[in-house]
């Protein structure tokens, strides 16, 4: 059974911009990037702000996805995050041998 486009709007603005819901939004944005249809639905649904990010958000995947070989959800695991000040560090450290600010790079 599929979720109606009025559910993946509620479940997208209900999580949107909070770390905690990053994952359960990802997942319906790589849901939506599949099936354009469908996101333009959803998308049509959002609010203004909400709708113009998760419309980047989609075609970009959408943009990758044309570059790269398909892989299921299943072949992504979610793990505890390093700590902050680690991953800041590496993020430093790759600026500095590659030139690109950190903030692109994360």
């Amino acid at each position: 059974m599929q979720t109606p486009p009025a559910e993946l709007a509620k479940a997208i603005v209900r999580v949107h911009g909070e770390i905690a819901g990053a994952y359960a939004e990802q997942k319906i944005l790589l849901r939506l990037s599949e099936n354009a249809a469908l996101a333009g639905r959803v998308i049509r649904l959002l609010p203004r702000r909400v709708a113009r990010d998760v419309a980047d958000d989609v075609l970009a995947h959408r943009e990758l996805a044309r570059l790269t070989p398909a892989r299921p959800l299943s072949a992504f695991r979610v793990g505890k995050a390093a700590a902050a000040a680690k991953l800041r560090g590496w993020y430093a450290e790759a600026q500095r041998r590659s030139g690109i600010a950190w903030q692109l790079l994360a």
